[in-house]
């Protein structure tokens, strides 16, 4: 399976099974609680830092980060420099 598809398949497993519930009221740290759900599932873990192998943190996290976004058509409302996430040091804040 290709890089884009595999990141697609993570975000569709964390935003459709693990935090559908914020669908329509998207908390703005939507993107640190989707990195806390990777965080706090071995699988994911997994997935993820096979990921970051490739392409490498740096580029992979910004990348998940506008994905969620598309994915749930959300807009952008200002950036986080403190997220609870370890895997991120900043993330777009978004809303419906």
């Amino acid at each position: 399976m290709n890089y884009r598809l595999r990141m697609l398949k993570l975000t569709e497993e964390i935003l459709d099974n693990r935090l559908s519930k914020y669908r329509h009221n998207c908390p703005e740290n939507i993107t640190d609680l989707f990195f806390l759900e990777i965080e706090n599932d071995e699988k994911l873990q997994r997935e993820y830092d096979e990921l970051v192998e490739v392409k490498g943190s740096q580029s992979l996290n910004p990348q998940l980060g506008k994905l969620i976004a598309k994915y749930w058509n959300l807009e952008n409302i200002g950036g986080c420099t403190n997220p609870k996430s370890n895997l991120i040091s900043f993330y777009e804040k978004h809303s419906n």
